[in-house]
């Protein structure tokens, strides 16, 4: 039997502000914490690797501290401890100098902070399982708020400069250590898992299928390193001003937001393998065609893909773990999932950081081989489905 949750009626709302926070903190600290950190004279190299550090230490870090969440009887007050810890630690980064000890106080925000999303997906889908909450239409106001810092902060800082950041990010990541006090309060589920679900522990390595569904979906996340670390950089040195960058950020999403909308009738025509496909088939197309020098019109274009690139492989994973792994054990799927897309997305940040100083755009076509490297694991992963009547 399910544990009693917050009730229907403000369970959604209550995920909806949390998202809200998050996701207007990480609209600031995607594309402009690079343009901080040059502003403190790092070099692309070394940008690249304040990046990169953190996803390392937190792929290994993250996953043990989110599967936390699913041995406690409430994961909302878990969330407030970590969102409370990651904004003490980010107010070091007033006192840091340098790269070492920018690094170091960095590791220790990421820590904390990328707790938070998986965290909040696993209370989320315990809505959509208890409530038949939907989970797209809820994660858009994320994604909104993601566009309305892109914006604030873009025309904030082109009025400015880079140094404003991290004030902006400061604000940012105390009004997400208040949201998760509104989180809906619960419980995980204490039922035996269903026949159609797999058990989330070391025997869901002997499920192929699922695993697939991690790997496909954390290619496709880690495929935006490329354009999280120097898009707006490379923007910027091709003249676009710092309200420009931020609506080229914000149309991105606003595609991601209007897939999410959409998502319900989607998912019943194609299923998350079907979503997971449509990601990995705009990666290639995405990164081929970012290094065509384009006008502002010809990016504000090519940027819509990202709701394909990030958004349909983002909810094809999480569906597929809502279909295939039991209540009790969401949380530690999500940490599996992250500890994947974590030690990829490490990777291809420091790799990105190496190609951006030799090739410049062009090295956006390195992202584009990971996108053809995701489908072509898609292609196995179809095979393995057509075996099988119990994949998600």
């Amino acid at each position: 039997m399910i544990a009693r949750l917050t009730g229907p009626t403000s369970f959604a709302p209550r995920m909806a502000l949390f998202y809200m926070a998050v996701f207007a903190a990480v609209g600031i600290y995607i594309p402009f914490f690079p343009l901080w950190l040059e502003s403190r004279a790092l070099t692309p190299t070394e940008i690249g690797l304040v990046l990169a550090v953190p996803m390392a230490v937190r792929a290994i870090v993250t996953p043990l501290m989110v599967s936390l969440g699913d041995r406690v009887s409430d994961r909302r007050k878990i969330t407030v401890i970590y969102a409370t810890a990651a904004f003490l630690c980010l107010s070091l980064l007033f006192f840091a100098s340098g790269f070492w000890q920018i690094v170091l106080v960095v590791v220790f925000v990421a820590i904390f902070w990328d707790t938070l999303v998986p965290l909040g997906d696993a209370i989320a889908l315990s809505g959509v399982r208890s409530f038949g909450m939907d989970y797209g239409q809820v994660r858009l106001w994320g994604s909104l708020a993601f566009v309305g810092a892109n914006i604030a902060a873009g025309a904030l800082i082109g009025a400015m400069s880079g140094s404003v950041v991290l004030p902006i990010l400061f604000l940012a990541y105390g009004l997400v250590a208040l949201s998760t006090v509104a989180l809906p309060k619960g419980q995980v589920a204490t039922t035996d898992v269903p026949q159609n679900q797999t058990e989330f522990s070391a025997k869901a390595f002997r499920h192929p299928v699922l695993l697939l569904s991690l790997a496909i979906g954390s290619l496709c996340q880690a495929s935006h390193a490329m354009v999280y670390a120097f898009g707006s950089l490379y923007w910027q040195q091709a003249g676009f001003t710092g309200l420009e960058i931020g609506v080229l950020w914000a149309i991105g999403v606003l595609a991601e937001v209007a897939l999410f909308a959409m998502s319900k009738p989607i998912l019943q025509r194609i299923g998350p393998s079907g979503l997971l496909a449509v990601g990995a088939v705009a990666v290639i197309v995405r990164w081929l065609l970012f290094p065509i020098h384009w006008s502002f019109a010809g990016y504000f274009v090519l940027q819509i893909l990202h709701g394909a690139t990030f958004g349909a492989a983002h909810l094809g994973v999480m569906h597929a773990i809502s279909r295939g792994v039991p209540d009790a054990q969401t949380g530690r799927a999500q940490a599996s999932y992250f500890f994947i897309s974590g030690v990829m997305m490490a990777l291809t940040t420091i790799l990105s950081g190496q190609l951006f100083v030799r090739f410049g755009v062009n090295s956006f076509i390195a992202m584009a081989l990971i996108g053809l490297l995701a489908f072509v694991l898609w292609l196995i992963m179809q095979r393995l489905r057509n075996g099988s009547t119990s994949s998600p």
